[in-house]
């Protein structure tokens, strides 16, 4: 299984999935509804893309996506996310 955990990397599952396939950016653009500039942003990990977009482009390359929880209270992961720290 592979994971992610930026919009890079997101980014990147997408074209590899999509190079994979054989799938132009024009191909794929067409099928998701959007221009093949948002492709190119999509690709490069750009934020901003839009979620349902971004999901409909990843079922176009093969990929469904699955929600994992993190084992945590909550706590720990949010300070991490904010860079904070205790120390």
């Amino acid at each position: 299984m592979e994971q992610f955990d930026s919009a890079e990397s997101f980014g990147e599952l997408i074209r590899e999935n999509r190079r994979r396939l054989g799938i132009t950016q024009e191909d794929l653009a067409r099928a998701v509804g959007k221009s093949r500039r948002w492709i190119i942003e999509l690709e490069a990990g750009q934020e901003g893309v839009g979620l349902g977009a971004a999901l409909a482009a990843a079922r176009a390359v093969g990929l469904r996506l699955n929600a994992r929880s993190i084992p945590d209270d909550g706590r720990d992961l949010l300070a991490l996310v904010l860079g904070e720290s205790d120390g």
